[in-house]
Parts: structure tokens; C-alpha cells; sequence
């Protein structure tokens, strides 16, 4: 886990923010991105860690599931469309983002 979270964290931005949400989810904050920013932001975490050689694996890769703010969106609504893009790109073959 501390590879990979070093690994998103060089490819992020000074001012976006990483946490990990639990088990092996991590969550990305991005300030001022719109959809395309962000969609090109998460798929280059994608192609990062795929093209990483980490110690404890040959290669691993990430399901994103992407969602912007919506005026009056509360927290919980954001990360509960984050989490759905998330279940749905891994339904989908993982390593892609999946945006809600």
C-alpha cells in the first residue's frame, strides 16, 4: 500500500489531496478540474501503476470511478458516486475510470 500510495502521490498535483478510504480504496480531491482535467488526471494514475514495477507484484492496476461537484451536493453524495464509477469500472475489466 505505501508504494502505490507513493506512486499516486508524485502523479498527483501540489494541490490535490490523497486518502485512504479503507482496505485498498484511496480517495483523490481535486480542486478547479473539470470533466476533462480530471478524466485525463485519473487515467494517467491508471497508466502509472500499470506501468510500475512494484516489489510484492509483477503488475497491479486501478478501477477510478470519477465524479465532480454538483451544486448542492453534500459529501456523502460525492463519495457515494465516486464509489459506483469505482464497482463499475471493475465490473468492466478494471484499469479504467468509470465516470458518475
Amino acid at each position: 500500500m505505501c508504494d502505490i500510495a507513493q506512486l499516486v502521490q508524485q502523479t498527483l498535483r501540489a494541490d490535490d489531496h490523497l486518502g485512504r478510504w479503507g482496505g485498498e480504496e484511496f480517495v483523490v480531491i481535486s480542486k478547479e478540474l473539470d470533466q476533462d482535467a480530471s478524466l485525463k488526471l485519473a487515467n494517467r494514475l491508471c497508466r502509472c501503476v500499470e506501468q510500475h514495477t512494484f516489489s510484492i507484484a509483477d503488475q497491479l492496476t486501478v478501477s477510478i470511478g470519477l465524479t465532480l461537484l454538483k451544486p448542492g451536493d453534500q459529501p456523502r453524495q460525492l463519495f457515494e458516486r465516486a464509489d459506483q464509477g469505482m464497482y463499475l469500472a471493475k465490473m468492466a475489466g478494471k484499469n479504467q475510470v468509470f465516470v458518475c
